[in-house]
């Protein structure tokens, strides 16, 4: 099995405890952050096992329709398994190269995926998501959030995903850059950071 893939199964496994065992809390406030409504097109950019991709697909309903793109061949095969609905649609696929049309989403959801982007790509990634985006689409991205405390700093910040996570500012700056109009961000717990930022 590749180590990607179960890398992604225990990051799942792993989530409740870390979260103090309010995962499915956590996550509902962010899509509820994200705007994600009924009818919409979603795009699911770095889906992994498809955990967040089926609570989108519950969102946006059977009028709407969620593309989960994953680089993981298991991880897509996975999902697939998994599914909850026929609007779900998993296929193999690149962050900084989306196999989707131009204008083709009314959302694109990014979650814990940007830190592993090398930093000499983020720019190319976050032109890359507006490009897939119709305008007046929202760009919603959850992110790592560093830790502000010595004693956070002691236990987490040795963690490569920690260390390579964005700083807000940089969030920002490369959403301005990709062209990205009302830019916004926020924390809903104290190692998340979200983005939300519309396409004009």
């Amino acid at each position: 099995m590749p180590r990607l893939f179960l890398g992604q199964r225990l990051f799942d496994a792993a989530m409740a405890p870390l979260t103090l065992l309010r995962r499915e809390a956590l996550f509902a406030s962010l899509l509820d952050t994200s705007g994600v409504r009924a009818g919409e097109h979603v795009i699911d950019a770095g889906s992994g096992t498809g955990w967040l991709t089926r609570r989108i697909a519950a969102r946006v309903g059977e009028r709407g329709s969620v593309l989960g793109v994953e680089p993981n061949k298991r991880s897509v095969e996975f999902s697939q398994r998994r599914r909850d609905s026929s609007i779900e649609r998993y296929v193999q696929g690149d962050i900084r190269a989306l196999p989707a049309p131009t204008d083709a989403a009314d959302r694109v959801i990014s979650s814990l995926v940007v830190h592993h982007v090398e930093p000499d790509e983020h720019a190319a990634t976050f032109a890359e998501l507006a490009r897939v985006l119709r305008g007046g689409g929202t760009l919603f991205v959850i992110e790592i959030a560093r830790p502000t405390t010595r004693c956070a700093r002691l236990a987490f910040g040795w963690h490569g995903c920690v260390r390579a996570a964005l700083p807000e500012p940089r969030l920002r700056e490369l959403s301005r850059e990709a062209g990205f109009i009302d830019v916004a961000t926020g924390t809903t717990a104290p190692w998340v950071r979200w983005l939300r930022a519309t396409k004009p």
